[in-house]
């Protein structure tokens, strides 16, 4: 099968870093402001802290072992490609209902 997705590996490493970010400011406002949250907020909370979490799951597990060419790209199947665009999508819309509740994710 011949690899046509890549992934720069500095962005790859930057992404790691806000992923574990957002997923350390979601516990955050889970310890330290659930007695301020309604319920629907708490539920969104956790929702967006599982797509966190399932997203950063499959970068590590999944993708740490993929192959990193030449020029510093890691090579993804079409399959791993897809799946990096759906965890990213059903990340960013859970970050994006958050708003609703006024919590707001950390500029990096």
């Amino acid at each position: 099968m011949n690899d046509q997705f890549v992934m720069p590996l500095p962005a790859y490493l930057a992404g790691l870093e806000i992923l574990r970010g957002n997923s350390e400011h979601l516990v955050y406002v889970l310890r330290e402001h659930t007695k301020n949250l309604t319920t629907e907020a708490l539920t969104d909370v956790c929702y967006a802290l599982i797509t966190v979490d399932q997203y950063l799951g499959f970068l590590t597990d999944e993708m740490s072992s993929a192959e990193v060419d030449r020029k510093n790209n890691i090579k993804l199947s079409q399959g791993q490609a897809l799946m990096v665009q759906t965890h990213q999508t059903a990340m960013n819309e859970a970050l994006e209902i958050l708003k609703v509740h006024n919590i707001r994710m950390e500029v990096h």
